[in-house]
């Protein structure tokens, strides 16, 4: 009988197969100054973006991670430090050495939870909030656990967003599976606002720099806006043909708040919220941009007004 030949590629054999490319769905994407960045999978590309001419030029290409996709990129108000975050891991590079194309080392660090989002609350000081609506707070340079906070109400997260305002207070907004939005003060650790507008899950909210107003969007295909020191729903908008995956502001104008949404029906869509008016006005459409199903990721240049 013939003897079955050694196959050197094999489950059992994963140190002999070497990683070229991800590919797949862009996870998340970051604009900082004239920088993109944007997670494919485990790996970070970093753009930069020639805003004269209207191109770009590939600076790096580099896994960050062994398994996790990168969804979440943020970047320090001092501009020194960026995390990327995966499924259940994260790492803090050094924004200067990124961009200088030097030899970076990367620290993978693994918790045992599914990981939300991500801000900086200063230079020194990470926070992670997980899928469970608690927040891990975290020392940048030594990867250490400082505290884990919660508000007492450990539901089950789809989306998240963390916003650290100039007054200091540092506010959590947690979108939940069963149609709730949470808003809860980090410091205080209590609930200032549980929210219920939504049919079905939620999956973006966030809350604009100046923490005047909460966006949120949701299973039941709409957006809605909120003003945050009341918690009273201001507007409505419909206009996607299935979910929304994500949200964000544009800054504050003179013709109204703006707001972006990005959805399961591949559109991008941009949104006026007028004062007094309960329906928020949908100001531009922009489709078959994409191939197949689902734009995942998407940012703003909040100053320059800029979408990737």
């Amino acid at each position: 009988m013939e003897e079955t030949p050694f196959n050197p590629i094999s489950s059992v054999n994963e140190d002999k197969i070497k990683y070229l490319e991800h590919y797949g769905p862009v996870t998340s994407l970051k604009i900082w100054e004239n920088y993109v960045f944007a997670g494919y999978g485990p790996n970070l590309k970093v753009f930069a973006v020639d805003k004269a001419s209207n191109t770009s030029t590939l600076l790096l290409n580099k896994q960050l991670f062994k398994r996790n996709k990168i969804h979440n990129i943020s970047i320090s108000a001092s501009g020194e430090k960026l995390v990327a975050v995966g499924a259940r891991s994260f790492t803090v590079l050094d924004l200067k050495a990124l961009l200088s194309s030097q030899v970076i080392e990367v620290k993978e660090k693994a918790i045992n939870e599914w990981i939300i989002s991500s801000a900086f609350m200063d230079k020194n000081t990470l926070l992670l909030l997980n899928s469970h609506n608690t927040v891990y707070k975290i020392d940048v340079n030594s990867f250490t656990f400082l505290d884990k906070i919660h508000c007492n109400e450990k539901s089950i997260l789809y989306s998240g967003s963390i916003r650290v305002l100039n007054d200091g207070r540092v506010i959590v907004a947690a979108g939940t599976v069963m149609n709730g939005v949470i808003a809860w003060d980090l410091h205080q650790r209590t609930i200032i606002h549980n929210l219920k507008e939504h049919e079905g899950s939620i999956f973006g909210v966030k809350i604009d720099q100046t923490g005047k107003y909460l966006i949120s969007c949701s299973d039941d295909r709409s957006l809605k806006i909120y003003d945050f020191e009341s918690g009273t729903l201001r507007a409505s908008g419909w206009g996607h043909a299935s979910r929304i995956w994500n949200l964000e502001f544009f800054q504050d104008t003179a013709d109204g708040i703006k707001l972006m949404t990005t959805g399961e029906d591949c559109t991008i869509r941009f949104w006026r919220y007028d004062e007094g008016n309960d329906t928020l006005i949908q100001t531009e459409l922009l489709e078959n941009a994409h191939l197949g199903k689902h734009i995942w990721s998407a940012d703003l240049d909040d100053v320059n007004l800029k979408l990737s």
